[in-house]
């Protein structure tokens, strides 16, 4: 880039500027300083904040580079095989998706529409094998996760900051919950987990679930994840639509409802895939 010279071929403008911009010797020191200013942080807070964070087997012969929430799904997964393997000798350990567990659990070798609903929300299309079509795009619970409990709490405590929750019920959950703005902030925008923050509202939910105001709250949460996780699949109405967890188990009567507005069949809905997944692999 310093001295361009043609040599029977042409370099567009953006290549150019990305290869002039490589020159760039501060974007090479960015790594070390962001470093030294986690080790300062690190020593008033006694955190241990870097770059990358290593975690696991000191002899790993496999490595995983993530970011995100992934990380502390990964982290669990590091911690409990072990202790399956110490207790299940010569068991092989198989880490797959939640949705293939969803599937297992709901349908064994059927085909089905298997969803999750609980803190988060996700579907796909199970043939009975595995999963053949998985439409449905999960985007976590900043803008998704449709009917899933943070999404329900995270209405709940808009309307209740917007003061548009009748007033008997904005009582009860200022008598419940920790309601002052500046604890809010905090909650969703300072703290670790945020999604079970939210998703732990939606207890107030099933408790007032009889309020008029209460119904129409899930009911359009509810309606948001059939139109997204649901309908997406083309034989959706000629197939069982399955449910995993805690917030389809709560309401099941008011998402039944819900389902059969869109002439959708209801099949089995639980808690935990965990009773259905001992059966599955008793078999198996």
């Amino acid at each position: 880039p310093e001295h361009p010279v043609m040599r029977g071929s042409h370099e567009n403008g953006d290549i150019f500027f990305q290869h002039r911009e490589a020159c760039n010797e501060y974007y090479d020191a960015v790594p070390a300083i962001v470093e030294e200013y986690m080790d300062k942080v690190n020593a008033k807070l006694g955190t241990n904040y870097k770059l990358f964070n290593y975690y696991g087997a000191e002899d790993a012969d496999r490595v995983i580079v993530a970011m995100g929430s992934i990380c502390d799904v990964a982290e669990e997964v590091i911690d409990y095989s072990p202790v399956f393997k110490s207790i299940f000798l010569n068991v092989n350990i198989i880490v797959t998706h939640d949705l293939m567990a969803a599937c297992h659990a709901l349908f064994g070798n059927k085909e089905g529409i298997a969803c999750i609903l609980g803190t988060g929300s996700h579907s796909c299309h199970y043939d009975g094998n595995g999963i053949i079509n998985n439409k449905a795009v999960s985007l976590g619970y900043i803008i998704g996760d449709e009917g899933s409990g943070n999404h329900i709490g995270k209405q709940l405590l808009r309307d209740y900051c917007y003061k548009t929750m009748p007033t008997e019920l904005s009582e009860k959950f200022e008598n419940e919950y920790d309601t002052e703005i500046p604890s809010i902030i905090d909650n969703i925008y300072h703290k670790n987990q945020v999604s079970k923050y939210l998703a732990s509202l939606s207890r107030f939910a099933y408790e007032n679930n009889e309020h008029d105001y209460m119904k129409a709250i899930c009911s359009k949460c509810f309606d948001e994840f059939i139109e997204y996780f649901i309908l997406k699949y083309e034989t959706s109405k000629d197939l069982e639509i399955g449910f995993v967890g805690s917030i389809a188990y709560y309401f099941q009567d008011l998402l039944s409802e819900c389902l059969e507005n869109y002439k959708l069949t209801l099949g089995k809905v639980i808690k935990s895939p965990i009773e259905g997944l001992i059966e599955f692999h008793s078999h198996h």
